[in-house]
Order: structure tokens, then C-alpha cells, then sequence
């Protein structure tokens, strides 16, 4: 399975993100491109404790086996479930979205590795490499929404 921590895998989804533009049109779901990358970002955030969401119940309760299923080889489903605090206002500046995303990427591939994993606010408890995985899968999977 690819990881953000591997250059190349972090250079594909960078390329990815670069083919993006405001217009490009969702294939599934609710959020507009703007919202993709600022949930994206936001996500990665989490990672430097630049934001935080308390662990729902559901999460306690089931976190641990999500987290089996969504590091998996498979595919994300369409259409799941998130946080409300992972998403953002339809009213988005897209160019402002993208560098953000860029940003926070760059900063989770360049230095995300050498700090200590913090929880995840639904899966709890990840490793290193389990944050790695995740946050490929993650934004593979929302530009896998949006075609690229």
C-alpha cells in the first residue's frame, strides 16, 4: 500500500492536486473542489495538532475496526461519513484552498515522519505509519472524486 511518507507516492498526489482546477466538477458527493481541498487540508492538520475534534462515541465504540477496513487494500466507499468540523463552508477560495492543501502536505511528507503519532479523532490510536497510509487513501480517495 502506498504511503504520504514515500516521496513518489507524495509527488503523485501532488500532481494530482496541480491538475485540479475551480471548475472541476465533483463525480460523487456534496463538496465542490474548494471544500475537497480545504477537508483535505484540514485533515492534515490534525496530524500537527493545528486542529483538534473530540472523539465521538461511535468512535470508541467502533473506531478500531474502521480503521482495520479503511487501511485496508480497498477502496474507500463513496459517499461516508465525516465530522462536521471536517467540513468546510461552500464559500471557498479555490486558490487559497490549493496552496493550503500544498502546504499542509508538503509540511505532513517533510516532518510528519519524525513526530510521534498523535490519535486519530475517530480511529484512535495510529501509528507513524498508519497516519502515512491513511492520509494517501484519504486524498486519493477525494481526487479519485473529483477525476484525477
Amino acid at each position: 500500500m502506498k504511503s504520504l511518507f514515500d516521496k513518489t507516492a507524495a509527488t503523485e498526489i501532488t500532481q494530482r492536486i496541480e491538475k485540479l482546477t475551480s471548475t472541476t466538477p465533483a463525480q460523487w458527493g456534496k463538496m465542490n473542489v474548494g471544500q475537497m481541498m480545504a477537508h483535505c487540508g484540514i485533515a492534515l492538520e490534525l496530524y500537527f495538532g493545528q486542529k483538534t475534534i473530540k472523539r465521538p462515541l461511535i468512535g470508541i465504540l467502533i473506531g478500531g475496526i474502521a480503521k482495520k477496513q479503511m487501511l485496508s487494500n480497498k477502496p474507500w466507499a463513496k459517499n461516508l461519513p465525516t465530522a462536521k468540523e471536517l467540513i468546510p463552508s461552500a464559500n471557498t477560495d479555490f486558490e487559497n484552498e490549493k496552496k493550503q492543501l500544498l502546504y499542509w502536505l508538503n509540511r505532513f511528507v517533510q516532518q510528519g515522519s519524525a513526530l510521534p503519532p498523535v490519535p486519530h479523532p475517530f480511529f484512535g490510536k495510529m501509528t507513524t505509519n498508519d497516519w502515512g497510509l491513511h492520509q494517501y487513501k484519504h486524498l486519493d480517495h477525494h481526487l479519485t472524486q473529483f477525476g484525477v
